[in-house]
């Protein structure tokens, strides 16, 4: 059986990202997300996924506490981001909500310093698969929940409480971030830190 392939000219003014997300609809792949609105509505936390995990690591003494703000600082703000993912039929699959930093607003050299964060190349990828072909290893893959809340902050960031929980009698008090946070400048840094410390613990060694 031959196929004939049949070649698509691509509108000027549909740019890559436009026919990416029209082909995520037609494969039933599209992800909404909202902040306001109806939309927002239904979003309580019976319907987040994994609404309990996320919820201790935000409010974990070890995250964040609350301080009044010094008067040389400048506390950022932050907003939720609730996103719903549809299956192929159209149908809500799942409900995810997320609490981001605007990481826009922060000072360099004041809220952050470095943001460089290592990722591994290529080569380094196709090495490793050749290894573990060669030597007939075991594979795994691990995937890290709210990954970027692990990383530890070494700068002063103050964050506004976060709408849905602010605490009540203490609404001018601001938050003194511990933890990193999605959204932050350095976030993708500090997770790196985190996950190198830990990984040299354990005996691994940088090549």
């Amino acid at each position: 059986m031959m196929e004939r392939l049949v070649k698509v000219e691509i509108p000027s003014f549909l740019d890559v990202f436009d026919f990416d997300t029209c082909m995520d609809c037609i494969r039933g792949k599209l992800t909404k997300s909202t902040t306001k609105g109806s939309a927002r509505s239904d979003f309580n936390v019976g319907h987040i996924v994994d609404p309990v995990t996320f919820y201790q690591v935000l409010t974990s003494p070890e995250s964040h506490k609350l301080f009044e703000l010094p008067p040389d600082a400048k506390a950022i703000d932050n907003k939720w981001i609730f996103k719903r993912k549809f299956d192929s039929k159209g149908n809500v699959e799942r409900k995810k909500a997320r609490l981001v930093a605007k990481g826009f607003t922060q000072r360099e050299g004041i809220d952050y310093n470095e943001t460089f964060s290592p990722v591994s190349s290529k080569d380094s990828f196709r090495i490793i698969m050749l290894l573990v072909t060669h030597y007939n290893l075991e594979l795994h893959h691990i995937d890290v929940k709210t990954v970027f809340l692990n990383g530890d902050l070494s700068e002063m960031v103050y964050m506004r409480q976060s709408e849905g929980f602010v605490v009540k009698g203490k609404e001018n008090l601001v938050c003194k971030l511990n933890k990193s946070l999605y959204g932050l400048k350095q976030a993708s840094r500090q997770w790196y830190l985190k996950f190198e410390d830990v990984v040299t613990s354990l005996g691994f060694v940088k090549i």
